[in-house]
């Protein structure tokens, strides 16, 4: 990152401080994450880091910092800013438990502006609700047909794989509670991704229903 300012590759630093951020969730290292959303906002205000930061802020549990972003991103005049509005609004209903109004509104979303990201948390909303075959298919999707989204969510940005190791797990949840016998391949999906992993709090969870 220290050659993206030497450089004046602004952009670049942002993404990969957002970039840093998901992974930083993903170990439930939350504090470290919303550090690094603040830093990536010191580089860079277009769409794309205003919601990757925002995004972060409500998954983290800072709700008091994402909410000017979500306010500022739903003022926009375009359909892209204005759905990414709603997708962490969603987030935001999911972390407080209100998973009716998560799947509300990232239909809506989606609707709005179709993204990885946005089926990936509809996924997650349409689990918690209960609506496990409508959870099976956003994640068979993020895995499948858009797979490649995860790799890049945005044209110009970083590829991060942060996002699409716990698709796994959460497919191996939904076909879990649908009775699938498939539902071990994600799991051990999962720990073929993370398995080297010290910080991943999932781990051992994942470990309990491969059952390994």
């Amino acid at each position: 990152m220290a050659d993206d300012l030497a450089a004046e590759d602004i952009d670049s630093a942002a993404a990969k401080l957002t970039a840093i951020a998901a992974a930083e969730l993903a170990r439930g290292r939350n504090q470290a994450a919303i550090e690094a959303a603040e830093e990536a906002l010191k580089y860079g205000r277009d769409v794309r880091t205003r919601f990757l930061a925002a995004r972060t802020f409500a998954e983290a549990g800072a709700v008091e910092k994402a909410k000017p972003l979500v306010e500022a991103l739903d003022n926009e005049l375009y359909d892209e800013p204005r759905a990414y509005a709603k997708i962490v609004q969603g987030v935001l209903a999911l972390k407080r438990g209100d998973a009716r109004r998560a799947v509300i509104g990232l239909r809506e979303a989606n609707k709005l502006f179709d993204t990885w990201i946005g089926l990936f948390d509809l996924g997650r909303a349409s689990l918690e609700a209960k609506l496990f075959a409508q959870a099976d298919s956003a994640f068979d999707a993020c895995l499948n047909a858009r797979r490649g989204e995860a790799l890049a969510l945005f044209v110009d940005e970083q590829p991060t794989y942060a996002y699409l190791a716990p698709v796994h797990y959460y497919l191996g949840r939904a076909r879990q509670e649908l009775k699938s016998a498939r539902y071990g391949e994600s799991y051990r999906e999962y720990i073929n991704l993370r398995g080297d992993s010290k910080e991943d709090p999932l781990l051992p969870e994942v470990r309990k229903r491969a059952g390994l």
